[in-house]
């Protein structure tokens, strides 16, 4: 035998919410979607502000570094302070590897960084652009190989057309 409270309990669950109780059911998941995100960005908000700090700092550790072992001098003789040069950099060739240091540091934070947001697909491409980079002065060999036995090396730089 059914009891009136039994049965009352069945009706309920047979009705479908109403409009207003399903707009206040989802505005209640994303309320709390947002503030159990909130931790994750600020955690973002902080590696990437002390890995931009730490990646300078290290950037002008390597300039001083490599301005202490005179490494400008040592291109210069080497003749790829020319090159820096004509490249139109507008720093020297230490300051260009500092550069690249810090560039390097920065990519590895941001790397981490969206590990701690908790955007997987993000530091996937992130890894594998860390993983390419490796292959990057191996693609400018075979156009050095051929500056270096250009005939016409000696009448102007090297023109890719």
């Amino acid at each position: 035998m059914l009891y009136p409270t039994s049965i009352h309990a069945l009706i309920q669950a047979a009705t479908p919410p109403s409009f207003t109780e399903t707009l206040m059911a989802s505005f209640r998941d994303a309320f709390s979607m947002i503030l159990g995100a909130i931790p994750r960005i600020l955690g973002f908000i902080v590696v990437v502000a002390i890995g931009w700090f730490v990646s300078s700092i290290l950037a002008r550790a390597v300039m001083g570094l490599l301005k202490a072992i005179r490494f400008d001098e040592l291109m210069q003789k080497s003749g790829l302070s020319d090159f820096t040069n004509k490249m139109g950099t507008g720093t020297d060739a230490a300051g260009i590897v500092a550069g690249l240091v810090k560039w390097l540091v920065r990519i590895v934070v941001l790397l981490v960084a969206f590990d701690v947001l908790g955007l997987p697909a993000v530091s996937d491409v992130m890894r594998q652009l860390l993983l390419w980079l490796p292959n990057l002065p191996r693609a400018g060999s075979p156009i050095r190989r051929r500056w270096r036995t250009s005939p016409g090396r000696r009448c102007g730089p090297l023109r890719l057309s």
